[in-house]
């Protein structure tokens, strides 16, 4: 029951920040689109989480088939960083966990150089995020929008 109090909380503060974004926005006279995708099915992803990917043995928050293009395995590797002869780079003693691939994203922290610091990253596991599909970058959704993500069947 808690958990649905921490959530009841995240949603009024979710509206709350809403609201402050939709009249400050306002008052700046940009104009931005806005829009609604329908769908059936959504995935879940969490790359960028320091522990999404890694050897066999290891467990991880994901399949190493999803860090394919397209999920298949014989695509190129998306989900996580690979060194010249495409093996996987490992996280150093000093990272969040050592030993796991290093996963990335898209967004990143600009001040953070360091591709292979898996920090530099969004973490899936802290950020909730969606990816930008076709239909949305061809609406002008560019990356670091705001999105909101709406269950029927669950509410």
């Amino acid at each position: 029951m808690q958990n649905w109090r921490c959530i009841s909380l995240l949603t009024m503060i979710w509206a709350f920040a809403l609201s402050v974004a939709v009249a400050a926005h306002g008052q700046n006279g940009m104009q931005h689109p806005s829009f609604e995708i329908l769908t059936h099915r959504m995935d879940v992803d969490v790359d960028g989480a320091p522990n999404a990917y890694g050897p066999p043995g290891k467990q991880t928050l994901d399949i190493l088939q999803n860090a394919h293009y397209l999920n298949r395995d014989d695509k190129e590797i998306v989900g996580y960083l690979i060194d010249e002869q495409n093996r996987p780079i490992l996280q150093g003693p000093n990272d969040p966990f050592p030993g796991y691939y290093i996963s990335q994203t898209a967004f990143a922290d600009i001040e953070n150089q360091n591709e292979r610091d898996p920090r530099r990253y969004v973490d899936a596991r802290n950020i909730n995020y969606v990816v930008r599909g076709d239909v949305a970058h061809r609406r002008g959704v560019r990356v670091g929008d705001f999105v909101s993500v709406y269950s029927k069947r669950t509410r």
